[in-house]
């Protein structure tokens, strides 16, 4: 996992004042349409590894993201926000010593959290039951903190802007809602999963991944599709597909079958530059039959998204608007990238490929 003197540095930093975060890139707001009736609004959080460091500091970056939001008065009544996928799958490193956070790599921080859990991190990880043990556990021994990190930030932002708020996702063992809130059951199946609130800051709706992709089948269980989360909403009936599921034609089969209007589509797309690097495919699925096997490698990343993801998929299953939102910023090495779709009946708009934060707004007439 490391070296010995490695992890020594990782254990006497544990003492040391947690980082601040550092500036973030100025903040980019775009527009789609001039209707006065529900809007979706893909929040593109731009996060950084100390963002993560208590429930108050995750909380205060998101906040100011929907503070601008105000101040550009694009939240109303009938309002839906989107959060990026993975935007809370990064509380595994909440609560935790410093040298988790200035550690340049992800591996190298998640070595520091499994030796601050190293009992617990060694039972999850023996007795998993899954490819990747090590990632199975770290999500599990932190399963708590997270979902109530998670679960306080996003009810209160909910309820403080009162709009309906698609909650990015979190990975997460057997969460299911109880009492309009969040609960795990640590040592479950590790999902990941999209948590709906209304604007009265409760949770009404989990929407899981049906088809995780090649770095998440190791150690995340698939839903099924069934498990995609249809809402009734102010803004109208909303359909969430957490990122991969928006390629697959039986996750339209279900919105369609449920009469959706809305779709929300939270994403997180991990390479560097791999936004216009050739398509790579269905990665860790088998492809539908609708798709053009010539288009592997031929296609961008973006190009495929268009035409095999929402732009191209959405509209055809009776879908009246949808956003997808990106996850962006300096996550240890991680490196990501993606533009937001808004997509309506006429069409589609990729919003800026931004290495920062954006407000992208689709405008619906009544």
């Amino acid at each position: 996992m490391r070296t010995i003197s490695a992890v020594l540095v990782v254990l006497l930093v544990g003492c040391a004042p947690i980082p601040e975060p550092g500036p973030v890139p100025e903040l980019v707001v775009e527009q789609r349409g001039v209707g006065d009736g529900p809007r979706l609004v893909s929040m593109q959080a731009w996060m950084q590894a100390a963002d993560y460091a208590s429930a108050d500091r995750f909380e205060a970056r998101l906040r100011g993201y929907f503070d601008a939001a105000v101040d550009a008065d694009l939240l109303h009544d009938r309002t839906v926000v989107v959060l990026p996928e993975y935007v809370g799958a990064w509380l595994v490193a909440v609560d935790e010593g410093a040298g988790v956070y200035e550690d340049g790599t992800l591996g190298g921080a998640m070595g520091g959290l499994a030796m601050a859990h190293l009992p617990g991190f060694l039972w999850s990880s023996w007795t998993a039951g899954v490819d990747d043990g090590d990632a199975f556990a770290a999500f599990t021994e932190k399963a708590r903190p997270m979902a109530a990190a998670y679960q306080q930030t996003m009810s209160r932002l909910a309820n403080d802007f009162d709009v309906t708020l698609v909650a990015g996702s979190i990975l997460l063992p057997g969460a299911e809602l109880v009492d309009g809130a969040v609960q795990v059951s640590p040592g479950a199946p590790l999902e990941n999963v999209s948590v709906v609130y209304d604007a009265d800051g409760i949770a009404v709706a989990i929407s899981r991944k049906v088809f995780p992709t090649a770095d998440e089948t190791g150690f995340l269980t698939a839903a099924s599709v069934d498990d995609i989360a249809v809402v009734d909403t102010p803004a109208g009936r909303l359909g969430v597909l957490v990122c991969a599921d928006a390629w697959f034609p039986q996750s339209y089969g279900r919105l369609a079958s449920e009469g959706v209007e809305l779709l929300a589509v939270p994403t997180f797309h991990t390479g560097e530059d791999i936004w216009e690097k050739p398509w790579g495919g269905y990665s860790g699925q088998a492809a539908p039959s609708d798709v053009d096997v010539a288009d592997i490698d031929s296609l961008t990343e973006a190009e495929a998204w268009e035409k095999y993801a929402v732009p191209g998929r959405a509209i055809p299953a009776g879908v009246r608007g949808a956003v997808t939102v990106p996850l962006r910023g300096q996550l240890w090495d991680l490196a990501d990238d993606g533009q937001a779709f808004l997509v309506d009946g006429d069409g589609h708009a990729r919003m800026p490929r931004t290495d920062g934060p954006g407000l992208f707004v689709l405008r619906l007439p009544e």
